[in-house]
């Protein structure tokens, strides 16, 4: 029997949160989330050691790969001032199976802090 390897891709909208706005006569409060801000966050080593960490922790479902799913989940998180995965945002944009659902948001619930 062949060996079959199947990977999971993620691909992320990251939400950032900014309590300091270089905007005259604007006063963010803390609470306030930003699409767009001065320094975006940068996982720890850039997008090659983010694909790396992704690589190493994601474990394909043995449930996903009995019903043959596959495909890009599509996930949203908020990266919070402090670097930190806000956990309780985490929100899926576009499901492939549960099973992989379930597995996409668990590993980014280990991401260090940005």
């Amino acid at each position: 029997m062949a060996m079959r390897s199947r990977f999971i891709i993620f691909v992320l909208t990251l939400v950032f949160t900014e309590s300091k706005a270089q905007l005259m006569d604007y006063e963010p409060d803390s609470n306030s989330i930003y699409t767009m801000v001065e320094k975006a966050p940068e996982f720890p080593g850039g997008l090659s050691a983010l694909y790396e960490f992704i690589g190493s922790k994601i474990s394909y479902p043995i449930e996903a790969e009995n019903a043959g799913a596959s495909g890009v989940v599509f996930l949203q998180f908020i990266v919070t001032e402090t670097g930190a995965v806000d956990t309780n945002s985490i929100a899926i944009l576009q499901s492939v199976h549960p099973a992989l659902d379930f597995e996409a948001i668990r590993v980014v619930r280990m991401f260090p802090n940005f």
